[in-house]
């Protein structure tokens, strides 16, 4: 940048000169021809734009300084301590310590490196290992934690957290296009867990579970009504699909907290924050299933966490979350929270929150007929009903 600025004030330097120059000759032909009445123009001119040169010199030259104090004068590099990587490669050595700091068990991280280095274009750079920075971001938002507690934990400049940060969530949100989608995208097999006669026919043609999420975000105090949902916390209204192995396959992102589920449904075909998914006519949702979506969702919460970003970004952390969710699924690495939950189908992972002291809202015609729905549903499936 140093550079860049000195190139960029000797460029203008020279072409002042160089219009100096030409007028100087377009004044010497005026003489030739016997004509001066334009001498005082020019010269005026010429002495115009270099006052505008100087001004704009001077105005830079403060905000140059800024960003040279703010990114060329560093503070002395620390010594004392382990450095960033010396502490992941310890927590990696251990197992328990490992899921407690990444959230993810010892395997799963190597096999996550290794899959974002062959496929999504991660790699190290001269003065940070790759191991190192997806250990950061797994750290930032499995706790979370903010990014001057990384400039601490590893020992690294703010600069350098939120830049590698900044890296490995475009390569995770590479990994959720290819894997934020159905298995199978013609729907042609019917789902192991539906052979079962108890669900039949209730679950015929159904390819999936679709529910919304309140993905609980951080913003400025001046946004904060709009994200208030009926819990008083701030929130992110996301609409999710979910297939029968607790594997997400499309998500609509970015409505504040405060809308309502419907208003999100309607808008499921439009293109806001809205990442590959299902969108086909093969099969039906069942919005009565919500168990796939709350496991997966509730698992999903338990082990990130929202950091302090802008709303976007958040979104977009969201959705690197949601592809890290599923490459756990598939993963087949035997893991804590899915263990939980594949023993316990009445396994809730995220218990309800205090209640609101906020109103109920009127049901709407569609909640209604929705909620009868269930309770015939539940009623069939228990007693063995298959009229309905």
């Amino acid at each position: 940048m140093c550079l860049s600025f000195y190139l960029w004030a000797e460029r203008i330097s020279f072409y002042l000169w160089v219009e100096r120059i030409f007028l100087l000759f377009v004044l010497d032909q005026e003489e030739d021809d016997g004509g001066s009445s334009s001498e005082d123009e020019i010269i005026s001119m010429c002495r115009n734009n270099l006052r505008q040169s100087e001004n704009l010199i001077v105005q830079l030259v403060p905000i140059f300084g800024m960003y040279s104090d703010n990114y060329f004068v560093k503070l002395p590099r620390r010594v004392n301590g382990d450095s960033g990587l010396d502490w992941v490669m310890e927590t990696l050595a251990r197992d328990t310590q490992c899921y407690n700091m990444f959230r993810v068990e010892r395997s799963l991280f190597y096999r996550l490196h290794n899959t974002l280095i062959q496929s999504y274009g991660f790699k190290s750079t001269l003065k940070m290992s790759s191991i190192e920075a997806l250990a950061m971001f797994l750290w930032i938002v499995g706790s979370p934690q903010s990014v001057r507690q990384a400039n601490n934990r590893f020992r690294r400049s703010l600069e350098t957290v939120s830049r590698t940060f900044n890296r490995v969530l475009r390569c995770l949100l590479k990994l959720a296009e290819n894997i934020i989608v159905p298995k199978d995208p013609t729907f042609s097999e019917v789902h192991p867990n539906l052979e079962n006669p108890i669900f039949w026919p209730h679950f015929n043609d159904c390819i999936g579970a679709i529910d919304g999420t309140h993905v609980k975000v951080v913003v400025h105090k001046s946004k904060r009504i709009p994200y208030l949902n009926r819990h008083n916390e701030t929130s992110q209204n996301v609409l999710v699909v979910c297939d029968f192995d607790m594997r997400f396959t499309f998500v609509l992102l970015g409505w504040p907290g405060s809308t309502h589920d419907m208003r999100v449904f309607k808008d499921a075909g439009s293109t806001m924050w809205l990442m590959r998914g299902t969108q086909t006519g093969l099969g039906t949702f069942h919005r009565s299933d919500v168990q796939g979506t709350m496991w997966s969702n509730g698992t999903m919460d338990r082990r990130h966490k929202m950091p302090s970003f802008p709303e976007k970004k958040q979104a977009r952390i969201i959705v690197a979350c949601m592809a890290l969710h599923n490459f756990i699924r598939e993963s087949r690495i035997a893991d804590r929270e899915f263990a939980a939950c594949d023993a316990d189908e009445n396994y809730n992972p995220m218990p309800s929150s205090s209640a609101s002291a906020w109103p109920e809202d009127e049901p709407l015609v569609e909640d209604v007929n929705m909620n009868a729905f269930r309770d015939e549903l539940a009623h069939a499936l228990f007693y063995g009903d298959s009229s309905i």
